[in-house]
C-alpha cells in the first residue's frame, strides 16, 4: 500500500494506492484528480496498447491512477485533453445535449471563404442522422480559423470540412468548457487548479428537474 508492504487486515483510507502482485487495484476509491494534457499528433486516445501504437498508457503509469478521459482526439490531431478519476462527471461535461463548448484552431490546405465559414456555423450534413449543431468561427488568416462546437462526434470537424470540399491539415483543441490549453507544453500534462475544477463543476453541474406540482 502506497509502495510499502502491509499485513493482512490493515485498514486503508480513501486515496491510498493499493497494489496486488504489482497491479493497481481498480475498484478502490481514489483521491479525486483532474489532469490536463497537451496531446501530441500520433498518440492514440486510448489507455490500451494496440499493435505497438503510441497511447495514453504512460499517463496512468506516471500518475499511478486509473483515469477517464473527457473526450478524445483523433490520432492526427493535437491539443487539450482532460482526464479525471470522477466518472460521474463524464456525461455532464461531454454529452452534446448539455451544449458545453470545445474550441479548436483549424488550418485548411486552401483558402476558406467567409461564405463557407457561415455554412459551417449554420450546421451541415456530415452523413449522420442529424446535421451538426450551430457553431462559431473566427477567422485568423486565409487558411486558419477558430471553431467552437458543442458536440463531439467522431472526427466531426474534419468531416464538416470534407463536406464543403476542404482538407484539414492541422487541428488543435485549445479549450474544453472553461479549461484552456494555455501555455501547457506540447506533450506535457498538469493538474487542474482548484479554481478550474470548481468552475468546471459549476458550469457543468446537472440541472435539477423541477419538482412535480
Amino acid at each position: 500500500m502506497n509502495g510499502a508492504a502491509v499485513e493482512l487486515g490493515y485498514r486503508y483510507q480513501d486515496g491510498d494506492l493499493i497494489r496486488v502482485d504489482d497491479k493497481l487495484v481498480e475498484n478502490q476509491k481514489q483521491k479525486e484528480t483532474w489532469v490536463a494534457y497537451h496531446k501530441k499528433v500520433g498518440i492514440e486516445s486510448t489507455f490500451y496498447s494496440q499493435h505497438n501504437s503510441r497511447t495514453l498508457a504512460f499517463l496512468e503509469e506516471e500518475l499511478d491512477l486509473k483515469l477517464i478521459y473527457l473526450g478524445r482526439l483523433d490520432k492526427e490531431s493535437q491539443g487539450l485533453m482532460l482526464f479525471t478519476t470522477e466518472g460521474d462527471w463524464v456525461n455532464p461535461i461531454m454529452k452534446s445535449q448539455n451544449n458545453h463548448e470545445k474550441e479548436y484552431i483549424v488550418e485548411t490546405a486552401n483558402h476558406i471563404s467567409d461564405e463557407e465559414l457561415l455554412t459551417l456555423e449554420k450546421g451541415i450534413d456530415i452523413g449522420d442522422e442529424f446535421p451538426t449543431k450551430k457553431a462559431r468561427t473566427e477567422r485568423k488568416s486565409q487558411r486558419i480559423f477558430h471553431m467552437t462546437i458543442t458536440e463531439g462526434r467522431k472526427r466531426q470537424i474534419r468531416r464538416m470540412l470534407e463536406a464543403i470540399e476542404h482538407k484539414v491539415v492541422s487541428l488543435e483543441r485549445i479549450r474544453i468548457v472553461c479549461v484552456e490549453l494555455g501555455e501547457l507544453a506540447y506533450g506535457e500534462w498538469r493538474y487542474l487548479e482548484e479554481n478550474e475544477i470548481l468552475a468546471l463543476k459549476e458550469e457543468c453541474a446537472p440541472q435539477e428537474k423541477e419538482e412535480a406540482k
